[in-house]
């Protein structure tokens, strides 16, 4: 695995891996895909001595993986976890971290040791959150459904878990296809836990318009997020104050400069997610939540922004940018 990696040849790296559990194989096949953008300078792999099982009976195994790597320009990081391995073939496949489970009707709560009490609220809160952002964003998931959740405890491991060249600080992560991925305690409850799932369950609605949404700008992709998680989370009436304070002082952020995840400056990545949430509202009280509802599904059909903006708003993006950027210059009703 080791050398796959350091000779960024994903395929073989992934033939390492045991794919069955969908999610994980596209987490995985995600892990790896970075590899050919972002190749680490230094990467080994151990196996601790502590805590391993083998059963040949079953074919199943556990030990501690202890990795560390080091990027171009970067210092060496470092990450260990229990993991799986499971015997295919006469190999042992490594099956990703070994997890405590927790199961309700339509979901699946994978947590870190310690996190029982945590585990136990999530599971409580997130049907009713499901329902709320299905309904916002009127989407009828399959019944047969079921949402996976990874809680981790260390910030570490969970940058990790997205791909070795992930530095940025994160509470959470969702891509297409993968799990939600959380960073918390294990006393993680109340409105900061459920800000938190509603904004990442806000990505995997997205996600559910259509297949293309991913190819989404970014801060639409935030932007649904935030709106998703506004009940709980950051009100839209202080949405609009920020934005209209950005506005005065000349700092809104141009869209395409906070468009692309892999280019936006570090500086601007908050403008992604409070602009992204304006720019959704702003839409919404256009043309109401089946209109904004019609945009994105636009976009996740393929469409780009202008082609999706003139659909459903009848006006190029440049107009509608336009006219967001007066609103912020009128007077507060509110």
């Amino acid at each position: 695995m080791s050398v796959s990696v350091l000779a960024a040849r994903a395929d073989e790296y992934l033939g390492h891996v045991l794919l069955d559990d969908p999610v994980f194989a596209t987490e995985q096949r995600a892990w790896a895909a970075d590899l050919t953008r972002n190749t680490p300078e230094a990467f080994s792999i151990e196996l601790g001595d502590d805590g391993t099982t083998i059963d040949g009976d079953t074919g199943l195994a556990r030990a501690t993986l202890r990795v560390r790597w080091k990027m171009p320009g970067a210092g060496e990081r470092h990450v260990s976890f229990p993991a799986r391995f499971v015997r295919r073939d006469g190999r042992w496949l490594y099956a990703g971290r070994a997890w405590e489970r927790l199961e309700v009707p339509g979901l699946v709560v994978l947590y870190a040791d310690g996190l029982d009490r945590a585990a136990r609220n999530v599971a409580e809160v997130m049907p009713e959150i499901m329902a709320h952002v299905h309904e916002g964003f009127e989407i009828a998931p399959h019944p047969d459904r079921v949402q996976q959740i990874k809680m981790y405890r260390s910030m570490r491991e969970l940058q990790f878990s997205i791909y070795p060249s992930y530095t940025q600080s994160l509470s959470g992560w969702n891509e297409p296809g993968e799990s939600i991925k959380l960073l918390t305690g294990p006393g993680a409850g109340g409105r900061q836990l459920r800000a938190l799932l509603a904004h990442e369950y806000g990505h995997v609605a997205s996600f559910l318009l259509g297949e293309k949404m991913n190819e989404a700008p970014w801060w639409v992709l935030e932007g649904v997020a935030e709106l998703a998680s506004e009940h709980v989370g950051r009100s839209s009436r202080a949405t609009d104050r920020l934005m209209r304070r950005f506005a005065r002082d000349g700092n809104l952020a141009d869209w395409d400069a906070i468009s692309d995840f892999h280019t936006v400056e570090p500086a601007l990545t908050p403008m992604v997610y409070v602009q992204g949430h304006h720019m959704l509202g702003y839409i919404s009280e256009r043309i109401g939540r089946n209109g904004r509802n019609r945009w994105l599904r636009a976009m996740a059909q393929g469409l780009s922004l202008d082609e999706a903006t003139r659909e459903a708003l009848g006006m190029p993006f440049a107009d509608l940018d336009r006219q967001w950027r007066e609103s912020l210059s009128t007077p507060d009703d509110g």
